[in-house]
């Protein structure tokens, strides 16, 4: 574009300076003369900036052509460095050694931790109770194969003790990869020695007595099964078939009594059993129905 304006611009004065020669044919001389030297002279200014820009784009094409010749180099030496430089030793295959499929199975004093790798690593475990993971404060342990399954057992741990580990695996030519800090709770020791403590009715009520029925609720400290009596003597008999009757275990219990009788008062024993069969009662609970 600029090319072909700055070629117009300067059809357009030549045009002007042909006819300003018949124009002023019959004017002065000196007058006539000094007017055409001004248009020659802008003429050959604008032939001037014609001839440079014409020059200028033909240097800038030759630079933008070198330029891209030289990027092309570039890229090929670049290119042609990376396909060299490849080998196990490059940040993209450590890729293959990603560690997946973390397990740990923990008991009370060991825990077995297995994973696997995307290519053969050797393997092994950096774990302590401290946090975080350092090599002074923690014991290293090799599972002592190559391949890309892997599993370390640790023993002598401490029950009910959290751990923390940090599995590596490394190639032959040396690369490394870990997984990051993990954690793992052993189990607590289970005691040998059967439950001989009895459970504990904390506590009980009666409520929403009305005519013919009223609501009881206790809780005990720890889960049980229940049975009911309901009499309208005392002290209650425990030896015929309760009222009503609970075989699961939980810590709370909210029944209601139905088919009452009217301006009564009633007695109640609680007997609530464990798990190891340890059982508590509750005697002396009683309240009195509404009248009509």
């Amino acid at each position: 574009m600029k090319k072909t304006s700055a070629l117009a611009v300067v059809l357009a004065l030549a045009f002007m300076v042909v006819s300003i020669i018949p124009s002023q044919a019959h004017a002065g001389e000196s007058s006539w003369k000094n007017k055409f030297d001004k248009q020659i002279n802008k003429l050959e200014l604008k032939l001037g900036q014609f001839r440079n820009n014409n020059q200028n784009s033909t240097d800038d094409k030759n630079d933008n052509g070198d330029k891209g010749n030289k990027n092309g180099e570039n890229e090929n030496e670049h290119g042609n460095r990376n396909h060299n430089d490849k080998g196990t030793t490059t940040p993209p295959f450590l890729g293959a050694l990603r560690i997946s499929n973390i397990k740990v199975v923990k008991a009370t004093t060991t825990a077995t931790i297995s994973w696997s790798t995307g290519t053969s690593t050797y393997g092994e475990v950096r774990y302590g109770s401290a946090k975080p993971i350092s090599t002074t404060t923690s014991i290293l342990q090799s599972d002592g194969t190559f391949g890309t399954l892997h599993s370390v057992t640790l023993s002598n741990l401490s029950a009910d003790t959290i751990y923390y580990y940090k599995i590596s695996a490394r190639d032959t030519s040396g690369n490394v990869r870990d997984s990051g800090q993990r954690q793992f709770h052993t189990n607590r020791v289970t005691s040998t020695v059967g439950d001989t403590i009895a459970p504990k009715i904390v506590y009980s009520a009666t409520f929403q007595t009305m005519a013919t029925s009223s609501r009881l609720i206790w809780f005990t400290d720890e889960p049980t099964t229940a049975r009911v009596w309901l009499s309208t003597t005392t002290p209650v008999n425990t030896s015929i078939v309760p009222t009503l009757s609970f075989t699961d275990l939980t810590y709370f219990r909210n029944i209601v009594f139905n088919n009452l009788a009217t301006s009564t008062t009633y007695y109640y024993t609680i007997f609530s059993t464990d798990a190891s069969n340890n059982s508590t009662t509750l005697n002396g609970g009683t309240f009195t129905t509404l009248a009509i």
